[in-house]
């Protein structure tokens, strides 16, 4: 080990090396003595070329303090070195009052920061010592995580390299699903399904069976012009009054398709987001390998995503969101018979704030209600029925207050206003949200909204000519 000031850097106890570049006796003086307090003897440069080539030649510093004074010497300049413009060199700036205008050197160089030569430099170097410790302990997590990352490509690459022939199956898996996500929009959903099921000469005929006439039904559809469909023979249902295909229809369902096609083909379950069976559908294929390899568990996985639009759809329907409509003199009658609680929701907040922009709003708000009532009819697994009292507020009455309360909150919070609303300078648009609540309906609702004076005030006597 060589003295101080000659040779390389003294090694830190977590084998790191320490570098003090200046000519300055004071700061030499003070700076080594914090860092030999905690068993660290630094290495000392007092000019930018013996730090330049040293920290060339040998290991890069873990740390450096550079005096602004060295920041430039003849034709070297610190922002040049090349660790300093790879940011690789961990770095931390000492001035005095006398060479702070230097300071302006240093902005464009990543560091840990500034010391200023004064009383207090133990505190400056405890700060940014905890950025350094920071920086490092950043470093050997990212050190980490890219050994564990180039494990995994090693176990990746050594899997690719007999993966031709899975290759062909997982083309043919990319092609068929990129065909549904183009498929033009249609109302139903087995029309897109044959006519991607026709384009592919791998798939050598198809069927389908659903649920139809109050779940009474196991219905094959009549779908025309297509050349791969068979239709099945429809079957009594095993379960009545269900949207679902219950699992002894299933049965049913195969063991038909197994005397139609044979023992080879395959079943596709589509199912709805509470994971109930809506569609089936049947495959066969050319050869043996598609049946081995061909991904149909994927598949099926994609088709229940698919089948999820065409059930928003639906359920976003205006015909079907009507009949959950109470006029409100309906619902004066219902509360009058039976006051009870029912879920607000307010939007005067929501279109006042609206109000506020100058020029032409529009907003379209049959479809935004339409959407936003089918969120609920979505995800509310109970009966309940709505009315409008006016433009900016809606009740809903359901068994199950509580839940919808709670699903109309979650519902508020994501739904995409920005949506249904323009604006002629198509300018950021800022609004309040609606606001929901649950509130009591009594006697008192009654009277304020269509004028009932209550009975303990005096009643007015009215004379005959008063009705003339």
């Amino acid at each position: 080990m060589k003295k101080e000031g000659q040779g390389r850097s003294v090694k830190m106890l977590d084998d790191q090396a320490v570098s003090i570049c200046s000519y300055d006796s004071e700061i030499l003086n003070e700076v080594s003595k914090i860092f030999k307090k905690i068993g660290i003897i630094p290495f000392y440069f007092r000019s930018l070329k013996e730090f330049w080539d040293d920290s060339l030649k040998n290991e890069t510093p873990s740390l450096v303090i550079f005096d602004v004074k060295l920041m430039s010497e003849g034709n070297l300049a610190l922002k040049s070195h090349p660790l300093v413009k790879a940011e690789r060199l961990p770095i931390c700036f000492i001035y005095s009052d006398e060479t702070e205008p230097l300071l302006f050197s240093t902005y464009e160089i990543f560091n840990l920061g500034l010391i200023r030569k004064s009383d207090h430099i133990l505190g400056q170097m405890k700060a940014m010592l905890r950025r350094f410790n920071k920086l490092r302990k950043f470093e050997k997590e990212n050190h980490s995580l890219k050994k564990e990352n180039e494990q995994k490509y090693e176990k990746i690459g050594r899997r690719l390299e007999g993966l031709s022939e899975s290759e062909f199956f997982s083309q043919k898996l990319k092609e068929i699903c990129d065909a549904f996500s183009e498929a033009p929009k249609q109302d139903s959903f087995f029309k897109p399904c044959a006519q991607v099921f026709e384009k592919f000469d791998f798939i050598l005929k198809y069927s389908f069976y659903e649920i139809k006439e109050q779940g009474k039904k196991l219905n094959s559809p009549d779908l025309f012009n297509f050349d791969k469909y068979l239709k099945l023979p429809s079957l009594w249902a095993i379960k009545e009054n269900s949207e679902a295909i219950s699992p002894s229809s299933q049965k049913m369902g195969i063991q038909v398709a197994s005397e139609i096609f044979g023992n080879d083909f395959v079943s596709l379950f589509v199912r709805d987001e509470k994971k109930q069976v809506r569609k089936m559908i049947f495959l066969t294929f050319k050869n043996k390998d598609f049946y081995q390899k061909f991904d149909c568990g994927f598949l099926e996985t994609f088709l229940d995503s698919f089948y999820s639009k065409f059930i928003i759809h639906d359920l976003k329907n205006i015909g079907d969101l009507e009949k959950k409509t109470l006029n409100f003199w309906s619902f004066l009658s219902r509360i009058d018979n039976r006051p009870e609680e029912v879920v607000s929701l307010d939007l005067s907040a929501f279109l006042r704030s609206l109000s506020q922009y100058q020029g032409d709003i529009k907003l379209s708000w049959e479809e935004l209600m339409r959407d936003f009532i089918g969120e609920i009819v979505r995800d509310f697994p109970h009966q309940f029925n709505y009315t409008f009292e006016s433009s900016y507020l809606v009740y809903f009455l359901a068994e199950e207050n509580e839940k919808l309360l709670l699903l109309i909150k979650e519902i508020l919070k994501s739904f995409s206003y920005r949506n249904y609303i323009s604006h002629e300078g198509n300018e950021l648009i800022s609004f309040e949200r609606p606001f929901v609540r649950i509130v009591n309906l009594g006697e008192d609702f009654i009277r304020k909204k269509i004028g009932i004076k209550n009975r303990s005030q005096k009643e007015v006597k009215f004379q005959p000519r008063e009705f003339i």
